[in-house]
């Protein structure tokens, strides 16, 4: 009893006990407070403890002791660093440093964890640096701080999709370094001689094993190396020549590789062997922010390569050189070195340098100097403990020259503008720029430049730029230039312009127009002999129609008024009369045609070509008829119109007999806008409009002038169709007041002559078809053939051909077990279903009714194979027939059993219809037939996966959760740690994220197993066990409920009704004291 009462006493203690330390949360707090009180950005100051190997993620108390030393030193730097930038300002500010002295940038920027960072780089500017000039005299420049790329130089590769992670065997051919291991598939084509197409998957010991031959072991070497070493091989048992044999990589193994350290996404990957090292990091998203390019490790065993991403840059064939292998580590350290260069290069940005890297190799990475770059001379801002400084470097200096981090690196631009040339212009042989080094005075441009035949010798201009901008001119003879000596010629200068002139350019060209009734209208020069006739010359002649006794001259006078002349070209071109042209003067010669009115005329209707013609001179009717091309037959002869319009625009209609005025008997003069109407005889007939439908090939309307007979009217529409009744058919009338009869018909008296029915206008013939008496009737046929399918019913269709026409059996169809269902339509018996039996080798002539169902049984016991899919770490994956009965243990031990890799706890098994199905694989193997050992089904699909010895925690509810708010690299849904053997769910939540959110229900944690079976926290009063954690677990942690919730119970509670409850509970009082009393006054 001691005991217990001891017992209870701890459990109600020592949680109290417990809560009265100051947990992980208060520590980090007053470790915060701290920075604040000192004055620098806590953030700032956990960045720079992190760089330390300092998680304050996990900080307790007990830890403030041992780490509050370098605490004091990390804030003692930053508040030295404070005042050094703050000082720095000061002395820019009152121009106190000099150029090699200044300091750099404000001192409120963020540093991230490393001391550094790329966005340090990019953000900070260096607000004014030296640069050089042709003078060599020091000019204040500005350095835009926008230049600079805010991503490290290489890691672009990784985002831009330069690089593609490849999943299956068509999205990459491997070249010739890929490395071959068991899994991969190849595929050897033999086109000589001899010729085969052979596949071999090379298996888990290396070897290939071609059919009746020695294997050959192709484990470890290269896909190159492997095609050599089959072929000699080959050659021994087949006859080819080397250029008539082929080895291609068909399908690349699955590896699983762990990709960690700074990258975006660390954890175990499985990928295709076609990747390498550079193509599986894109798969983790590339090494982030922190993350270097310039030595990525893969790790093999004991091996390390290392992968610099500026050596695939600059020689992408070094992608070939990083193929991997299973259970790789890719593991991405923290960046380097970073330096950030700009001006006048080919790529401004921030490079990661080694160490001893000096500037030969970070101009090489830049891409070189550009044209206008100050070459061999660059300026350097670096930092120390006083601030920023900026020192310039050149020749040797410069060449041994290797970088700190954070150092920024300058490269001046030439800002000269000089023009060390010359520019002529003008009327010369070869106008152009030309060297002043090479022709220093004028006398040597001009004899370069060559003077033409026309040049005007007595005056040129040379344009002078003087250095502030302003120009001048300078006249001067281009023949004196060219007849004076060598040293007294005129001296050029740079940027002088030269123009040259043409005598040409100073003489004004007279130009006449002529216009109108001429063969070549047009402008020509005008010569001190020309005239109107010489005019007219020029324009090829006048036309025919031209008007040669009146012509236009439009003449203008020099104060800007135009003067028009009438001239007489006839007395002019025969020399009675000149006229004398000047300058701009326009000769419009008229033509004859404008001053005549031309007859319009038309002829329409009854004629073959109806026409409208304009003609100077009156037509006869006769000819009009002519020129439509004649008369239609059924032109009407006896009367034609003329619709006759006057110049005021009033109009008449006119007859005549056409006739008569065609065989000259009468005339009929046709004047100006005429229009002649033939009519037609046809108009004046009153004609039947008849029409046939229904069951025949061309159903049609016409329009008669005499009697149809139905026959005739079938024999035009085609005849009768297939289907159509020949012993019915009917006549719909239409009677001329509106009203409509039917009248039936016997078809087949009207076709053999015995009767003949008189069709009247507007009739409608309309023959019937015996497909109208079935309701859709049908044939079905289903079951085991290959099209099953539904077609109109057809009385003569045999068995066989309903059979083809469903694309005849299937290898399951049993020939002798067809079944036809049909349905009676009268009798006793209407509306049943009779089952007919037929085999289809004896029933050839059965008669299928309307709706008929007939159905194609399979064969007694016939049974396709069935397959099941396994896959990842079995001796021999793929694709199993299986047996009825068989089970999940039999296909494992099919497919030889698990490799030394397989991780049977995460074995995933999927079946169609139901997705995954939880099965314990290891428990199969363990324990052989146990209720995990279920019968397979066709469709299903088991992949085993490699070793994964990670453990996945969630980071909601957790403590690492909260760190969001301050660094990136908590931004996740979770992180991937190593798995410790033999702990809980509770461990790994406390060590590896810090323990518990404020907001976590630790009852909520769960463990999410690597074959996605679920494991929770389990409470057995007054004890508590949490689940424990297997490799490629999940962890779990749920939250509390929501305030909404808890507020919800709080209100229901204080709802509670008081009164009621001591009312009952008074009752239940008075009537024990009742029972009590009752029972004292017993015997």
């Amino acid at each position: 009893m001691k005991l217990m009462r001891t017992l209870l006493w701890a459990m109600v203690l020592i949680p109290a006990l417990l809560s009265a330390q100051p947990s992980q949360e208060e520590a980090r707090k007053m470790a915060y407070a701290e920075a604040q009180r000192q004055g620098v950005d806590p953030a700032e100051l956990e960045a720079r403890l992190q760089a330390r190997g300092i998680n304050t993620a996990t900080l307790t108390m007990t830890d403030i002791p041992r780490i509050q030393p370098i605490v004091e030193e990390e804030i003692a730097k930053m508040k030295a660093e404070q005042s050094a930038s703050a000082s720095a300002e000061q002395a820019v500010e009152s121009g106190s440093l000099s150029g090699t002295e200044m300091a750099a940038d404000g001192a409120e920027q963020k540093e991230e964890s490393i001391q550094t960072t790329t966005t340090e780089l990019a953000t900070e500017a260096v607000e004014v640096v030296k640069t050089k000039v042709d003078s060599k005299t020091p000019v204040e420049v500005k350095i835009d701080a926008s230049q600079a790329n805010t991503m490290v130089f290489g890691k672009h590769i990784f985002t831009n999709g330069s690089l593609s992670l490849y999943e299956v065997s068509k999205d990459y051919i491997p070249n010739d370094s890929y490395i071959l291991g068991p899994g991969d598939v190849v595929t050897v084509s033999i086109f000589g001689k001899s010729q085969a197409d052979l596949q071999f998957t090379i298996k888990p010991d290396g070897f290939i094993e071609p059919a009746n031959l020695p294997k050959i072991y192709l484990k470890g070497i290269s896909l190159g190396q492997a095609r050599e070493v089959v072929r000699r091989r080959l050659q021994n048992f087949y006859q080819f020549d080397k250029g008539q044999f082929a080895l291609t990589l068909t399908t690349a193994r699955t590896l699983t590789i762990q990709i960690t350290g700074a990258v975006a996404q660390p954890g175990t990957y499985t990928l295709s062997a076609y990747n390498t090292a550079f193509n599986a990091l894109i798969a983790a998203g590339g090494p982030s922010k922190l993350g270097t390019v310039r030595n990525i490790q893969v790790i093999n065993g004991g091996k390390v390569k290392e992968l610099d991403v500026y050596e695939y840059l600059f020689n992408p064939q070094k992608q070939s050189d990083y193929y991997l292998q299973n259970n790789d580590i890719l593991y991405v350290p923290f960046i380097g070195d970073l330096v950030e260069v700009k001006g006048s290069v080919k790529q401004v940005g921030v490079f990661e340098m080694k160490e001893k890297e000096t500037f030969s190799e970070l101009l090489e990475y830049t891409g070189g100097y550009l044209s206008d770059a100050l070459r061999d001379e660059i300026q350097l801002v670096r930092k120390n403990k006083e601030g920023s400084f900026v020192k310039e470097y050149s020749g040797a200096e410069l060449a041994k020259l290797t970088f700190e981090d954070g150092d920024k690196v300058i490269i001046a631009t030439q800002t000269s503008d000089k023009k060390d040339y010359v520019e002529v212009n003008g009327w010369v042989d070869y106008p152009g720029i030309y060297g002043i080094r090479d022709y220093p005075t004028v006398k040597e441009v001009l004899m370069k430049v060559g003077v033409r035949e026309e040049t005007r010798m007595d005056v040129a201009y040379l344009t002078r730029t003087a250095a502030d901008g302003t120009r001048s001119l300078m006249q001067f003879r281009p023949s004196d230039q060219l007849a004076m000596e060598d040293s007294l010629a005129l001296a050029l200068l740079p940027e002088d312009q030269i123009t040259i002139f043409s005598i040409r350019d100073f003489i004004d060209k007279a130009t006449v127009a002529i216009e109108g009734a001429v063969r070549q209208p047009g402008a020509f020069a005008l010569d001190e002999n020309a005239n109107v006739a010489y005019l007219i010359d020029l324009a090829k002649g006048l036309k025919e129609d031209a008007k040669l006794d009146l012509a236009y001259l439009f003449r203008e006078n020099p104060d800007g008024t135009t003067e028009i002349e009438t001239l007489n070209l006839e007395d002019i071109l025969s020399g009675t009369s000149t006229f004398t042209l000047r300058d701009n003067d326009v000769l419009r010669v008229l033509s004859e045609r404008a001053f005549i009115d031309a007859s319009t005329v038309s002829i329409v209707g009854a004629v073959r070509n109806p026409i409208e013609l304009t003609v100077d001179s009156s037509l006869t009717v006769s000819a009009m008829v002519d020129l439509a091309n004649g008369l239609k037959r059924n032109a009407k002869r006896d009367l034609a119109y003329v619709f006759r319009t006057y110049d005021d625009g009033s109009s008449e209609l006119l007859s005549f007999h056409l006739e008569n005025v065609l065989n000259g008997a009468e005339t009929f003069e046709v004047q100006n806008r005429d229009q002649i109407r033939i009519l037609s005889a046809s108009a004046f007939i009153d004609g039947s409009k008849l029409s046939i439908v229904g069951s025949v090939r061309n159903p049609l309307s016409i329009e008669v002038d005499s009697a149809v007979t139905i026959k005739a009217f079938i024999d035009l529409a085609n005849g009768l169709t297939k289907d159509a009744r020949t012993d019915l058919a009917y006549v719909f009338r239409t009677y001329p007041d509106g009203s409509q009869e039917i009248l039936p018909i016997d078809l087949i008296a009207e076709l053999d002559g015995t009767s003949q029915l008189k069709l009247t206008d507007k009739d409608q013939v309309r023959i019937l078809s015996d497909r109208t008496y079935y309701d859709g009737a049908v044939l079905s046929i289903s079951g085991e053939v290959r099209s099953p399918m539904e077609m109109p019913y057809d009385s003569t269709i045999t068995l066989d051909e309903v059979l083809n026409l469903a694309g005849g059996l299937t290898f399951a169809g049993d020939s002798a077990r067809i079944v036809v269902y049909s349905m009676d339509f009268d009798g006793r018996n209407i509306g049943k279903v009779k089952e007919t039996k037929l085999d289809s080798r004896t029933a050839k002539d059965y008669t299928f009714k309307p709706f008929d169902a007939i159905v194609v049984r399979k064969k007694a016991g016939f049974e396709f194979q069935e397959y099941v899919n396994i896959g990842g770490e079995v001796a021999y994956p793929g694709r199993y027939a299986i047996r009825e009965g068989e089970k999940v243990g039999e296909l494992i031990r099919k497919a030889g059993g698990l490799t030394k890799e397989a991780f049977p706890q995460a074995a995933s098994f999927t079946r169609q219809g139901k997705g995954k199905v939880f099965i314990s694989i290891d428990r199969i193997l363990r324990a052989g037939n146990t209720y995990n050992n279920i019968q397979l089904l066709p469709g299903d699909n088991l992949f085993i996966p490699s070793k994964d010895m990670t453990v996945e925690i969630r980071l909601p509810n957790t403590e690492a959760a909260e760190y969001a708010a301050f660094s990136d690299e908590y931004r996740r849904e979770s992180v991937h740690v190593a798995y410790v053997a033999g702990k809980s769910a509770r461990w790994y939540v406390k060590n590896m994220v810090g323990g518990y959110g404020e907001n976590a229900k630790r009852s909520k944690t769960n463990v999410v197993y690597a074959n996605g079976t679920v494991k929770d926290y389990k409470w057995f009063k007054p004890f508590y066990r949490y689940p424990k954690v297997k490799p490629g677990s999940m962890v779990v942690v749920g939250a509390k409920p929501v305030k909404e919730e808890k507020e919800k119970n709080k209100k229901q509670q204080s709802d509670f009704d008081w009164q009621e409850f001591s009312g009952n509970f008074m009752a239940q009082i008075t009537s024990l004291l009742t029972v009590v009393v009752l029972a004292t006054q017993l015997p």
